[in-house]
């Protein structure tokens, strides 16, 4: 079968996650294969044979959490300098000021962190740890960071 068209490519790009929200494959455990990091040349490789093919948009995250790949940054930054938009979906937890600021640099078009429930007690039971008041640190820090800095990364809850 030959591929004529290719807009959007999902990539997981870390396997492993730092919660076991209930509702997520990551919850019960998952095969081994899936816990690996996605390989960079692998990545750059499937990129650069889909951009003819009319790739416009990634997405570098799963049932994993993208933050735990050391390549992510890498990854964004390949896509982005070939006009590639790209979206992670994080639960937050490591999204600091630092990685925030790297990911902008890179070229990171949308970050999306999952928020589930509506106070502190609803948080910790669908995200699994009591991380309330982290995530929304992290995300008031990212939100002050965006604004100050007139960064371009589209953040959403």
């Amino acid at each position: 079968m030959k591929i004529n068209k290719i807009e959007q490519i999902n990539f997981e790009m870390a396997g492993n996650c730092n919660l076991k929200c209930p509702m997520c494959p990551q919850s019960s455990g998952r095969e081994k294969d899936f816990l690996k990091k996605f390989p960079i040349d692998l990545f750059k490789a499937a990129i650069d044979e889909a951009i003819p093919l009319g790739l416009k948009h990634i997405q570098l995250s799963g049932s994993g959490e993208p933050l735990l790949s050391k390549d992510l940054e890498e990854a964004v930054l390949y896509a982005s300098k070939k006009g590639v938009t790209t979206m992670i979906y994080t639960n937050g937890v490591l999204l600091n000021e630092k990685r925030f600021r790297n990911l902008n640099a890179a070229g990171l078009s949308m970050c999306k962190v999952s928020c589930m429930g509506w106070d502190r007690e609803s948080f910790r039971h669908w995200m699994s740890a009591d991380n309330f008041d982290k995530v929304r640190s992290n995300l008031k820090k990212c939100l002050e960071i965006k604004r100050n800095e007139n960064l371009d990364t589209y953040l959403q809850t």
